[in-house]
């Protein structure tokens, strides 16, 4: 993670209180939220246009997109307000498994976040953000039917960024337990 010391950030302050990135760099910092994982089919020879030399492919024909609707929390907020735009953000992305000197590695071409601090995080640690309109259907616990993903639940995302580069539905059929093996892929999360 970056550092919050010696004016790293920006804007540059003594104690970097107003940098772009001061909620998520406190040690009390949580993130929660809902993502959502696509594995798909690709041709391999599409995918390795994408994919500069000397990376390699991983073999599995497999590329994902990622998307996220996520909240940050600090303790800051017991003791003050922290507006929406500081605390929400919405990120997608593809993900290509790749290989190099056999190590498993996974290459972005495209990303998209909604928020400029996050940008900013995700340039700094490899990522090509792009500032977009991210959007994700939401989960909210009140609700009839989108009080979390279940059978029978429609989720639409979408990326504008000068148009609409991204959009898609999945219809949500059943669930498994996470140690099933049907995933394509490990995703670890934290447990409560």
């Amino acid at each position: 993670m970056l550092s919050n010391k010696g004016g790293f950030q920006y804007p540059i302050t003594p104690k970097a209180h107003t940098s772009l990135l001061d909620l998520v760099t406190e040690p009390s910092h949580r993130i929660a939220g809902d993502m959502l994982t696509v594995a798909f089919e690709a041709d391999p020879e599409v995918v390795r246009a994408f994919v500069p030399e000397p990376i390699e492919l991983d073999g599995s024909g497999l590329c994902y997109l990622r998307f996220f609707d996520t909240w940050v929390y600090t303790d800051r907020q017991l003791t003050e307000f922290v507006s929406a735009e500081r605390v929400n953000f919405g990120e997608a992305f593809f993900w290509i498994p790749c290989m190099v000197d056999g190590e498993l590695y996974h290459y972005m071409p495209f990303s998209w976040v909604n928020r400029d601090w996050l940008a900013y995080v995700g340039r700094a640690a490899g990522q090509p953000h792009k500032l977009a309109k991210v959007q994700m259907t939401r989960f909210h616990p009140a609700d009839s039917v989108y009080y979390g993903p279940h059978a029978g639940v429609r989720l639409t995302f979408t990326v504008d960024c000068i148009g609409r580069v991204l959009q898609g539905t999945l219809d949500l059929e059943r669930e498994f337990a996470r140690e099933s093996g049907e995933l394509p892929v490990s995703i670890s999360l934290p447990q409560p």
